[in-house]
């Protein structure tokens, strides 16, 4: 008897493990939702996100190289043009009665610009020239506000002679420097060729540094 339960409990095992591996061959795996994605649609997901971070990265740059549209504005309003400076020339008018003064604008407002305006001549042609032709501005030196202007031998081998031309000549270099405060010149010495000579014509010692006269001078 013994061995006839015996027999039925080993027929039960082995039927309960025959059903258990039968449960689990019939069991399918878990898959994710990748898994039921062919080969060649995982590689089209992957090349749209490649492109898109791509793009994007694009984008990025092209904004950072865009220039700043205000900065633009900004710095064209900075660009402007230099304003001129003035100052006032002397010439002879054309009754020999006075110096007239006529107003100009020079890039860089120095000695050496105004004297060199003032051998080229006047532009009203009302007015006549003081310095000769020929006469040319060797160079001019400051100290203690005194002008030392060196002319070539032409102011005085030239000049056409006469106290008043002589005179008109000699205030027309004196007032042109030390009447434009900016020049901060007091007074001026005229020099030829590098030397302290006695007149021009004869008739105005100018062998000491001359101060301005404005009782000669208009300004129109």
């Amino acid at each position: 008897m013994k061995k006839i339960i015996t027999y039925i409990l080993i027929a039960v095992l082995a039927l309960s493990l025959i059903g258990c591996a039968s449960v689990n061959n019939n069991q399918k795996p878990e898959t994710t939702p990748t898994d039921n994605i062919d080969v060649e649609d995982k590689e089209n997901i992957e090349k749209e996100d490649t492109d898109e971070e791509n793009t994007n990265e694009e984008d990025s740059i092209e904004d950072n190289d865009k220039p700043d549209q205000n900065q633009e504005d900004t710095n064209d309003d900075d660009i402007s043009e230099g304003e001129k400076a003035k100052a006032v020339l002397y010439f002879s008018d054309e009754n020999a009665e006075y110096l007239n003064g006529e107003e100009r604008e020079f890039d860089e407002l120095t000695p050496e610009a105004l004297l060199n305006a003032l051998i080229e001549g006047p532009k009203d042609e009302a007015n006549r020239k003081t310095i000769p032709d020929g006469t040319k501005l060797i160079d001019v030196k400051i100290e203690d506000n005194v002008a030392y202007v060196n002319f070539s031998k032409e102011l005085q081998e030239n000049h056409w002679g006469g106290s008043t031309g002589e005179l008109h000549t000699i205030y027309s270099i004196v007032n042109t420097l030390a009447l434009n405060p900016e020049l901060n010149i007091d007074s001026v010495q005229i020099l030829i060729e590098g030397k302290v000579i006695d007149s021009l014509a004869g008739h105005m010692d100018i062998t000491e540094p001359i101060k301005p006269d404005p009782k000669i001078s208009k300004v129109e």
